[in-house]
C-alpha cells in the first residue's frame, strides 16, 4: 500500500494539521485560514489573505504559501497583487513547494501562468465529465 494518493479533482475533507520544521526557536506561526473558494477569485476579495497581508505589514513577517495556486490561478490577478501589495508593502514571501520563486521574478511569472493553464484544464476535464 503507498502512503501516497491521487487526490487531484476531488474534494479535501477532513482535518489537516499543519507541521513546520524550523531551524531556530526564535520563530512564531500566525495562521489565517480562508474558507473554501475558486481558485479564479481575485485575491482583494479574500477576506483572510487580505488580514494576512495586514498581520505581515504591521508585524514584518514573512507571508507563507505552500504553493503559488493557493494564492490565485489567474495569472494577471497573481502578478497584480504580487506587484500592487506583496512589492509596495515590502512583505517578505515564501512558497512552500518552490521557494526560488520569490527570489526570481521570470520563475513567479512562468509559476503563474501555469497555475491559469491548469485551472483551465481543471474546468475543461470537470465540463467534459458533466
Amino acid at each position: 500500500m503507498s502512503i501516497f494518493k491521487n487526490s487531484e479533482g476531488k474534494e479535501h475533507t477532513g482535518e489537516y494539521v499543519l507541521y513546520g520544521r524550523v531551524s531556530t526557536e526564535d520563530y512564531k506561526l500566525t495562521t489565517f485560514t480562508e474558507k473554501p473558494m475558486s481558485g479564479a477569485t481575485d485575491p482583494y476579495k479574500r477576506e483572510q489573505l487580505m488580514k494576512a497581508v495586514e498581520y505581515c505589514r504591521k508585524h514584518k513577517a514573512t507571508l507563507v504559501f505552500a504553493d503559488l495556486e493557493r494564492l490565485c490561478r489567474k495569472m494577471w490577478m497573481t502578478l497584480r497583487f504580487l506587484d500592487e501589495v506583496i512589492s509596495r508593502n515590502k512583505i517578505n514571501f515564501i512558497v512552500c513547494n518552490d521557494p526560488t520563486i520569490s527570489e526570481d521574478p521570470m520563475r513567479l511569472q512562468m509559476k503563474a501562468l501555469f497555475s491559469e493553464w491548469e485551472r483551465q484544464r481543471i474546468s475543461e476535464r470537470t465540463k467534459d465529465k458533466l
